[in-house]
């Protein structure tokens, strides 16, 4: 079984390694990434010397669980100034953030030891929530960094950024030669590193990651002889107590939840917030794959774009067919219409006009009721004495000539 390192550092002692090794710098990383904000700028410096003096090549050595994946792209961003040769050696374990950085180099210039670990995995977060604004704005650096880690391994690997991203959700640990038959790594060399990083156990906790039961027997947490930082512990309650402050309320409007009300404990209401994100997330991930979107999965523009052009397709279908059904519509209106005020000579020319204007408001067929309510001209002239034929002003005197004798004949019985 591997042992753990026992040396405590301490706090005068820098958390990396940086030598100037002749022709090559020659740098080490090993244990948490997460000291830029108090080691940064004499890391900076460091490379600023090693570059001045003329270095262009560097190595690289990294034992390292991960940590602030923020930490581990500023560090990338130094290790780039070298303009010459840059290669990289893995110890026991390289997960998490440690692994953003072992990507940017060249598969052929990354070795590692043959019993390197290796895990990739979605970035962990311990967001702090005060706003309604801060889901969004939290989210959208969680999408940020995760989009950059996946970039950056299918730069190195050539692996489809959907299986990448898979990947990841997953938390995949590989071996040395499953991680060089994956393209992470370019060559397995050298002796076995026998040493884990002293912090690799809270790193890991810290991340949650999942860790497989060959790397717990490695860690051997129990004989742990140093003090292991204390993770910061997430939000339990939802913040109420000022106007400034999300409020339980407003938490549950926004998001539409149904199995809470304000009155519900904190922790029932964040339950239910993690259940409306989970299934906002599998609402999107059947979106995907239902419209058949060819997009990196994690990129939300891509998705709501491919969404809103297929909405816009079945508009301009749906606008096609109304447009057909109203010519076809205003076709029969005109034919009825034809026959009313030709053939059957049941309405002048004036009367159509207001027919037409009609049908808009109160539908063709009805328009068609009403015309075939009135009777035709034949019809209307039938039994007055030979009247066919005669002008519109002289049929009208017979018809009232005509209802006026049938109004004597009724009162006469």
């Amino acid at each position: 079984m591997a042992k753990k390192s026992k040396t405590k550092p301490t706090t005068e002692q820098l958390p990396f390694e940086i030598r100037n090794a002749g022709s090559k710098a020659e740098l080490k990383i090993v244990g948490e990434i997460g000291w830029w904000s108090t080691s940064g700028e004499r890391f900076t410096e460091l490379v600023d010397e090693l570059i001045a003096a003329g270095i262009q090549d560097s190595h690289l050595y990294v034992n390292s669980g991960g940590g602030d994946m923020i930490n581990a792209n500023e560090i990338v961003n130094q290790l780039l100034r070298f303009p010459g040769e840059n290669t990289v050696s893995i110890g026991a374990i390289c997960a998490s953030a440690a692994t953003r950085i072992t990507s940017i180099y060249s598969r052929g210039n990354i070795s590692a030891a043959p019993n390197m670990q290796f895990m990739i995995h979605d970035p962990a977060m311990n967001a702090r929530i005060e706003h309604l604004e801060d889901f969004e704005s939290n989210k959208k650096l969680y999408e940020n960094l995760r989009n950059d880690a996946i970039n950056t391994y299918h730069k190195l690997t050539g692996i489809s950024k959907k299986e990448l991203s898979d990947m990841l959700r997953a938390t995949t640990w590989m071996n040395a030669e499953e991680a060089k038959a994956k393209g992470f790594i370019g060559k397995i060399e050298g002796e076995e590193d026998e040493l884990l990083p002293a912090d690799t156990a809270s790193v890991l906790n810290k991340i949650g990651a999942k860790v497989p039961e060959v790397l717990n027997s490695l860690l051997d947490t129990e004989e742990e002889e140093l003090e292991e930082e204390t993770p910061p512990t997430p939000p339990t309650h939802v913040p109420n107590n000022s106007n400034d402050t999300m409020k339980k309320e407003q938490l549950i409007a926004l998001l539409g939840l149904t199995t809470v009300t304000a009155n519900s404990s904190d922790e029932d209401v964040i339950k239910a917030v993690q259940a409306r994100f989970k299934a906002m997330q599998d609402f999107r991930t059947a979106m995907v794959t239902a419209l058949g979107l060819t997009v990196n999965d994690q990129d939300d523009t891509a998705v709501l774009t491919g969404i809103t052009n297929l909405v816009k397709a079945n508009k301009d279908k749906v606008a096609e067919l109304q447009g057909k059904i109203k010519a076809t519509e205003d076709a029969k209106l005109k034919a009825v219409l034809d026959i009313a005020q030709n053939t059957e000579q049941k309405i002048t020319a004036e009367q159509r006009t207001k027919y037409e204007g009609l049908a808009p408001t109160i539908g063709v067929t009805a328009v068609v009721e009403m015309l075939e309510l009135i009777p035709s001209r034949e019809k209307l002239i039938d039994g007055l004495d030979g009247k066919t034929g005669k002008s519109p002003e002289n049929l009208t005197e017979a018809v009232y000539a005509r209802l006026a004798a049938m109004d004597a004949e009724a009162a006469g019985k």
